[in-house]
């Protein structure tokens, strides 16, 4: 399964069931677990950067609990990552930062959140950046 095939998979899943149906994600899940880390991340990272939709809640939604929950073990460059995904991600979407938080750490994410702030940012990104905040003190 490449990337391709992971963002398809999550997207056809969260457009039918949407957000909630737990029984259903475990299917998901299922499915998802055959994949190899790196196709399995950034497939499911990928749909953090899609252009807003009425679908992007349960999609993003669908991709942070699958993040969560399989954890693949990949290289993160934290900063770049969550930089990108500032302007498209929904602020909702918790299970993000939590995985960020347990693959690097709070000392790094805290780090990445605060250099983040320094960046230039639209009043959208800044918005994010705040919730990434709230999310990271969840964590």
């Amino acid at each position: 399964m490449n990337k391709e095939d992971v963002s398809k998979l999550v997207i056809s899943f969260s457009d039918t069931f949407g957000s909630t149906n737990r029984t259903k994600q475990s299917e998901l899940e299922k499915e998802l677990r055959k994949a190899k880390s790196l196709p399995l991340f950034e497939g499911l990272f990928s749909i953090f950067l899609m252009q807003p939709s009425d679908h992007s809640f349960a999609r993003q939604q669908n991709a942070g609990v699958m993040l969560h929950k399989i954890k693949p073990k990949v290289k993160l460059k934290p900063f770049e990552m969550l930089r990108l995904c500032l302007p498209t991600w929904n602020v909702s979407v918790e299970e993000l930062v939590f995985y960020f938080v347990e693959k690097c750490g709070t000392n790094e994410i805290e780090s990445v959140l605060n250099k983040l702030k320094r960046s230039s940012l639209t009043e959208r990104e800044l918005d994010a950046l705040k919730s990434m905040y709230y999310w990271f003190e969840k964590a």
